[in-house]
């Protein structure tokens, strides 16, 4: 059946209906319920409506119905900005096209009355977020992975949702979505993010990705105990790596035309051509980066610790960074050119982020 209204959270529920899946419309007691799922994760929006209309319909294929969660054994309560800390300095770190599901969630960590730490990793970098709930009742399982694609479709259609049914935008917007606060709650299988504002709902519910997380704290912990360090201002360095990308992009497609004209060339000849390759590494050490300098506030990291790092994975840290530290510092731990480098807001209490990624290999 298809509904001859069209409500405006059909079109905030866009980016996360499935190709093959519809949205249910549930009017009922002067709300409206919205459901929809691309098979992994189920959206739904709540909010009053005032047309008098009772009853289901269906935009497109009904969507299955979204995983049942039972009694509740963990649940913390997070404002707005959490969850864009978690979204824009955690989650970038995750890697969903990767063989190991884990990797493709955030697991999160509580123990009763301490700090929530949520941690994504690609097996390439670790980015660690040490957030303070406003509430917390239970503890986690030992492994509650969350799929990233949960914390990044909750962000998405509650701003979708916000701005289609109250009609907000720009500051208003933002304040309407920090008035909000999000809870998070499990049952050890299934797994509910809810903002609430008002009387305007979001929930997306999901099941926790089977599979053991990596030990992250065997990388995190000797990473962050490194005795050398380098302050550097975090705006600076951040606008040296954007600097470094844009002329790298500019280098890498000058490379590959001339790649792509020796190997036609090759191919006429009937000759091996190797494949397309370009380095992307960018050294950083107490003189600065790649010889440009950084504005560093005190240079105190010593020899031999001059490390090659992926100018993407540094750029995604320095954000992580400025998140949490807001026209900061950030703070560079490395003891060598082959271990791991951490880099951090330099909070040792409180709310703080914790990057630490792998040297590139120099041949």
């Amino acid at each position: 059946m298809t509904t001859t209204t069209t409500p405006p959270t059909i079109d905030a529920l866009k980016t996360a209906r499935g190709r093959k899946t519809g949205t249910m419309i549930l009017r009922a007691g002067g709300r409206m319920t919205t459901t929809t799922t691309d098979g992994d994760v189920w959206t739904t929006i709540s909010s009053p409506r005032d047309d008098g209309m009772e009853g289901a319909e269906w935009v497109g294929p009904a969507p299955a119905d979204a995983p049942q969660m039972g009694n509740a054994t963990f649940a913390a309560a997070l404002n707005w900005r959490q969850v864009e800390q978690i979204v824009g300095a955690v989650v970038p770190a995750s890697d969903t096209e990767s063989s190991r599901y884990a990797l493709g969630g955030t697991q999160i960590e509580c123990r009763e009355g301490a700090m929530l730490t949520v941690v994504a990793t690609d097996g390439k970098r670790l980015h660690a977020a040490h957030l303070q709930p406003s509430s917390i009742i239970g503890e986690t399982p030992q492994y509650c992975v969350v799929p990233a694609d949960a914390w990044r479709r909750l962000a998405t259609v509650t701003r979708a949702a916000v701005k289609a049914v109250r009609g907000l935008a720009g500051k208003a917007l933002a304040a309407d979505l920090r008035s909000g606060f999000v809870t998070v709650e499990t049952d050890g299988t299934v797994v509910r993010l809810v903002w609430g504002q008002g009387d305007l709902t979001v929930t997306i519910s999901t099941r926790l990705i089977e599979g053991r997380f990596p030990r992250w704290r065997d990388v995190i912990d000797p990473a962050t105990a490194a005795g050398d360090h380098l302050v550097v201002d975090a705006d600076t360095m951040a606008a040296e790596v954007a600097e470094f990308s844009r002329r790298h992009r500019a280098e890498v497609a000058t490379a590959k035309a001339a790649w792509t004209a020796a190997a036609a060339v090759a191919k006429q000849q009937r000759r091996y051509h190797a494949p397309f390759t370009h380095d992307r590494g960018l050294w950083i050490g107490p003189e600065g980066m790649e010889g440009r300098g950084a504005e560093f506030v005190n240079r105190v990291l010593s020899a031999p610790a001059r490390v090659c790092l992926d100018h993407l994975f540094l750029a995604d840290a320095l954000a992580a960074v400025e998140m949490f530290a807001p026209r900061g510092t950030a703070l560079v731990q490395a003891t060598d050119a082959l271990s791991a480098v951490a880099i951090g807001d330099g909070a040792e209490f409180g709310e703080r982020v914790v990057v630490v990624m792998m040297p590139l290999a120099i041949d």
